[in-house]
């Protein structure tokens, strides 16, 4: 697609995938000192095995880069009892975009998705290591999504 922008994209991978890895970076010591849970939000967009779309490019590659980021994350605490859960909140009605809130049909609404992310992270038991230790990528149904 000649019309992509980069700079755009940079930005998204920027916020999406180096945000969250750099929050977790700086509290990690303090997280294993405490339940040693880490819940980040993904997307289906970030799901490779599940991928339908054609555009999107810049949100898509920063849920992936989440979703391998996380799992490294995941590999370099399991040993000590830490796990990683991400989460796929679900089509919400947002201001994601283009500045106006979406209210299209099937966007939820948010606070929904964070009733059901709590109730995960309650859950969190459930929600352990697949047998080939990568952290578990779920839906806020509970239903797990391939990377």
């Amino acid at each position: 697609d000649p019309d992509l922008d980069f700079k755009e994209m940079l930005n998204v991978i920027n916020v999406n995938t180096l945000g969250a890895l750099r929050v977790v970076n700086s509290l990690i010591d303090l997280l294993m000192k405490g339940d040693k849970l880490i819940v980040t939000i993904s997307s289906e967009g970030g799901s490779i095995n599940k991928n339908w779309r054609k555009s999107w490019f810049g949100y898509c590659i920063s849920k992936a880069g989440t979703n391998m980021g996380f799992s490294i994350v995941h590999k370099g605490i399991v040993e000590q009892g830490g796990q990683v859960i991400l989460i796929h909140p679900g089509y919400m009605s947002t201001y994601m975009r283009g500045g106006k809130l979406d209210t299209n049909e099937g966007a939820r609404d948010p606070a929904l998705s964070a009733a059901a992310i709590v109730d995960i992270i309650n859950h969190r038991e459930d929600y352990r290591s697949d047998a080939d230790g990568q952290p578990v990528f779920v839906d806020v149904y509970g239903e797990r999504w391939p990377f």
